[in-house]
């Protein structure tokens, strides 16, 4: 059984920092839509979690992607990170 992803102190400070727009999900990637400029900042912060559903990021100015092993991960992601931004 895989760990639910959970707020953490590093992801609660990300979030707090940068304001995502949107989230979507594309089989197993989590499209996130933030601010300019901070896209980058936000997907090594996520790399740097060392999660192990997280394959990798990949960031362009205002828009970055977490890909993730399999599309139920990224439902779960995509979930995570709307809670983030609600919070």
């Amino acid at each position: 059984m895989r760990a639910r992803l959970e707020p953490t102190s590093s992801w609660r400070s990300v979030a707090r920092r940068v304001r995502t727009r949107s989230t979507a999900i594309a089989q197993n990637l989590v499209v996130v839509r933030c601010e300019i400029g901070t896209a980058s900042t936000v997907a090594r912060q996520i790399d740097n979690l060392n999660h192990s559903d997280v394959v990798g990021t990949l960031a362009g100015d205002d828009t970055f992607l977490i890909i993730l092993k399999d599309a139920d991960t990224a439902a779960e992601m995509q979930r995570y990170v709307d809670r983030l931004r609600e919070a």
